[in-house]
């Protein structure tokens, strides 16, 4: 296993490192991932500390995560966004996701509709607007808040 550095194949310390780092219970490192593969098959949040251990291996300057926990419970959503962030320290990071509770960390949202650009500011700005945004994100907000608590 080498987790997306392939000189990194035989540095096991640096491999177990970066799972370790990750929050990761991988430990065995030929283990061959993937039921259609014929491996194991990691749980959703399993998947998302691979990725992210990955992400670190790598050292890129740039990372892409892609709806990270759309298939994870609220504790491991916290957990795998936690993640993101050691991962992404002084990076350049996209995230694509439409829990916008995890937008805020952004420090510039882009808000898409029919394929455009609909928005753009920081979660601060896109509130004052009270455009697209602040609807969706007030839409979500409400099934966590008390019926007229303010947001």
């Amino acid at each position: 296993m080498a987790i997306g550095r392939l000189e990194a194949l035989k540095q096991d310390a640096a491999l177990q490192s970066a799972l370790r780092a990750s929050g990761s219970r991988l430990r065995e490192l030929d283990a061959q991932l993937g039921a259609a593969f014929g491996g194991m098959e990691p749980s959703g949040g399993e998947w998302q500390k691979i990725a992210t251990a990955r992400a670190m291996l790598r050292e890129a300057e740039f990372v892409f995560f892609d709806e990270p926990t759309a298939a994870l419970d609220p504790e491991a959503e916290k957990e795998a966004f936690e993640l993101f962030l050691r991962a992404t320290e002084g990076k350049s990071a996209l995230l694509v996701t439409h829990r916008l509770g995890a937008a805020r960390l952004a420090e510039l949202i882009l808000v898409l509709k029919d394929g455009r650009l609909a928005e753009q500011g920081t979660h601060d700005e896109l509130m004052r607007q009270n455009g697209e945004y602040s609807r969706m994100f007030r839409q979500q907000a409400s099934w966590y808040t008390a019926k007229g608590e303010p947001i």
